[in-house]
């Protein structure tokens, strides 16, 4: 089977973005304005001067399209009102580029105000099990839903050798705090629920051996329910990170070095073993988020999202901070992060 455009190349793959975000920019929905919002935020080297102005122009519209609903304060009112007025009310002055650094030469932090606007959905309650589904009626989002289906730039059949028949979709992430960050939905007229089986896993890592082998950087989040999952629509997050995660540095001992990971994470190089972990953690219906890689599938297990107190400089641990990357919605909580409160977040997770 030959490989679909949008992955042969890092350059490819990036064409493909910027492809999607000008036909969101076409758009009149709050979403486009959040997505587009978003996305330049991120990735603004991913507009050029053309997009951008679409990207502003868009918000200019839309804001005015819902200008009766923007100065409505009513407790009730949508979840995308509400981020659509923070979105304008942060663009006012320029909407702020994501910032970064690194934390004593290993931990990557971000400070991102746009993708602190997210709702939280399914990631804010405690949960107790991860097959702790609600029904598919009441969901308020799912990638089958009509009206995400713009924020869609790529379907078709993609994977490795006979695995590689499954219907595939990918998403524009909402709300990105990576490189090209994307939702990869396999056979979304199904409407999987967020609870891998083995063969999806066999499917998910021959995505990315098929991938990787292209684009090196390439790799996919996965957090199952109770590990700060926020739609109950099976699908794992795609990703571009030329430097690689912390949890992919030689010092780690999974990864051959000298020094333990401050979470609980095994590193596996094979399909059987790693479900093998998966399944063990199904069986004693315990949390967990997956990074897989060219290189390997990290696995992590963790304590229920609300079965400890995060700190307040977290929106919650999912399988990106569990790779070691953090995210801070408050300037002076980026500026203040430092290593010995990114260890105490890992140890009050642990508990497993």
């Amino acid at each position: 089977m030959e490989i679909p455009e949008m992955f042969r190349s890092a350059e490819h793959h990036k064409r493909g973005f910027v492809n999607g975000l000008r036909t969101v920019a076409q758009s009149d929905e709050i979403n486009a304005a959040i997505l587009l919002a978003a996305s330049y935020s991120q990735s603004p080297g991913l507009f050029d001067q053309e997009l951008r102005a679409a990207q502003g122009e868009a918000l200019r519209r839309i804001c005015e399209k819902y200008k009766a609903q923007l100065g409505s304060l009513v407790k009730s009112e949508r979840e995308d009102i509400a981020v659509l007025r923070g979105i304008r009310d942060l663009a006012r002055n320029g909407l702020p580029p994501t910032r970064t650094r690194v934390i004593d030469g290993i931990w990557v932090a971000q400070f991102n105000p746009v993708r602190g606007l997210r709702p939280s959905r399914g990631a804010s309650r405690p949960v107790v099990s991860i097959y702790e589904h609600e029904p598919w009626e009441t969901l308020k989002l799912h990638f089958d839903m009509d009206r995400v289906q713009s924020e869609r730039i790529w379907e078709g059949k993609l994977g490795e050798g006979e695995l590689g028949d499954r219907f595939t979709s990918l998403f524009l992430n909402m709300f990105p705090f990576a490189d090209c960050h994307g939702v990869l939905v396999p056979d979304r007229g199904k409407h999987y629920r967020q609870e891998l089986s083995k063969d999806l896993h066999a499917w998910a890592w021959s995505v990315v051996r098929l991938v990787g082998a292209r684009i090196p950087s390439f790799g996919m989040g996965y957090n199952s329910l109770g590990a700060y999952a926020s739609v109950d629509h099976l699908h794992w997050q795609t990703f571009i990170d030329p430097a690689g995660l912390p949890v992919t540095d030689a010092r780690w001992l999974h990864n051959g070095g000298d020094l333990p990971y401050p979470l609980p994470c095994t590193k596996f190089v094979d399909e059987r073993g790693s479900w093998g972990w998966i399944q063990d953690r199904h069986n004693a219906d315990r949390p967990y988020n997956l990074i897989y890689t060219p290189a390997g599938v990290f696995c992590f297990a963790r304590g229920f999202q609300g079965s400890y107190t995060h700190a307040g400089w977290t929106s919650g641990f999912a399988w990106y901070e569990c790779g070691g990357g953090m995210i801070a919605f408050r300037g002076p909580d980026y500026d203040a992060l430092t290593p010995a409160m990114i260890l105490c977040e890992y140890a009050n997770m642990s508990i497993a």
